[in-house]
């Protein structure tokens, strides 16, 4: 079992930023993360996209084991704008390393 042990919290990401979505085209991307044991009550998905803006963000979509490791933003956006989607929390060791990123989405015409 991979274990998260990278020096840098923002070593478990793996999805460094966000393509930029077009109004009315379909958009489906997936922010990646990897394994790790996590405190899952410190395990956060925080956005301003709603669904008025036609994308939605559904996180823990990830295998059964680790299901953190994919957050999938889809939809057909019909607002433009600048959004965001920070993710943040803690693994699950004696010390714990806490991480967070901060995701910028940019819908444009």
């Amino acid at each position: 079992m991979f274990q998260w042990a990278c020096s840098s919290t923002d070593d478990i990401f793996i999805t460094d930023e966000l393509p930029e979505a077009k109004i009315d085209k379909p958009y489906s991307v997936k922010i990646l993360m990897r394994p790790a044991r996590l405190d899952e009550s410190s395990f956060k998905v925080e956005t301003n996209i709603s669904s008025d803006i036609g994308l939605i963000v559904m996180e823990n979509q990830g295998d059964f084991d680790f299901p953190h490791t994919t957050t999938l933003v889809e939809g057909t956006p019909k607002i433009e704008g600048k959004y965001y989607i920070k993710i943040s929390g803690a693994n699950r060791e004696a010390s714990p390393k806490y991480f967070s990123k901060e995701y910028e989405l940019t819908i444009q015409k």
